[in-house]
């Protein structure tokens, strides 16, 4: 039998939620019509997502955690048009849910007893899918530094602060090529690349205020090399969305349909959050190819 609620926990994300209180919430709203798979070994939740996708019934699915659980969630049920998505805020960050007026709203369960549904644009890299950002450059490298702090839980939101000053002191560019479907190269050494659906990632960064995941078009900054005087001297700006007012000698915008990143060396992307290796980047977006639910009582947030 189909359940047609199907809560998707990463029990990392989820230490500090009682689970038992949780299910028996879920289990009312929906009057019985839930299924609970886990992030962490108890059972495989890639699984469940397989049948339900290929059970050809209307299912929602709840990934219960942050934007890391967000996207290891999105990997399985892309291809399924009968699946649609939420994301349960239970992480740290949960930046893909600030484009809506009260990303709060997300953490109640009871909030999804009435909801909207729309279809949102995702990013491909290779075969992978991220809902938010791609980063490349200074930006992944913070990534491999928060992912061997995360296990730290008094770190928490601090995470990426503390990655950007430990790469920050390593070095803050490497030397790759830039290709965009708009004609614009770069090439040589980069300081980062930011490949923005929606305009929120690392906890408080917004460099891109005019991402929109209903556009069809994805936003990329380009930074090139500087010095580490310059990156903390532009961070700020950067971090508020105030790219006008740095140099475009500096950081360039374009908004493009596909690009390509080649590096100089097997190198690390950051998406949502969740580190990835890889030899080269094709990047591309996916029109509407998500179907994404929300309570009712929120709003998007209009770019």
């Amino acid at each position: 039998m189909v359940r047609h609620n199907l809560f998707i926990v990463n029990d990392y994300s989820s230490h500090h939620i009682d689970l038992t209180e949780m299910k028996a919430l879920a289990d009312s709203i929906f009057d019985g019509d839930v299924d609970f798979a886990h992030i962490g070994g108890r059972n495989d939740y890639k699984d469940m997502i397989r049948d339900a996708g290929e059970s050809g019934e209307p299912v929602r699915v709840y990934a219960c955690g942050g934007d890391g659980t967000l996207n290891s969630v999105l990997q399985e049920v892309m291809g399924y048009g009968n699946l649609s998505l939420t994301n349960v805020a239970l992480g740290t960050g949960n930046d893909y849910l600030k484009r809506f007026d009260r990303p709060s709203a997300f953490h109640d369960l009871e909030e999804f007893s009435k909801t909207f549904e729309s279809k949102v644009d995702v990013i491909r890299l290779n075969d992978l899918y991220s809902a938010n950002v791609v980063c490349f450059g200074l930006d992944a490298r913070v990534c491999e530094v928060y992912e061997k702090l995360r296990p730290i839980k008094i770190i928490g939101k601090m995470g990426y602060q503390i990655g950007c000053l430990v790469s920050i002191i390593k070095g803050v560019s490497q030397s790759c090529r830039v290709e965009l479907d708009d004609g614009a190269v770069f090439d040589g050494k980069m300081t980062l690349v930011c490949v923005c659906n929606n305009g929120w990632y690392g906890g408080s960064y917004h460099p891109s205020p005019e991402a929109n995941v209903k556009d069809g078009l994805l936003d990329v900054i380009v930074c090139r090399k500087i010095s580490r005087l310059t990156m903390i001297r532009i961070l700020s700006k950067y971090k508020k969305g105030m790219r006008h007012k740095i140099s475009s000698k500096i950081i360039e915008h374009h908004r493009v349909r596909s690009m390509r990143i080649i590096p100089d060396e097997v190198s690390p992307f950051n998406l949502d959050g969740e580190l990835v290796m890889a030899p080269e980047a094709n990047i591309s977006v996916e029109h509407e190819a998500l179907r994404f639910f929300y309570p009712e009582s929120v709003k998007e947030i209009d770019p």
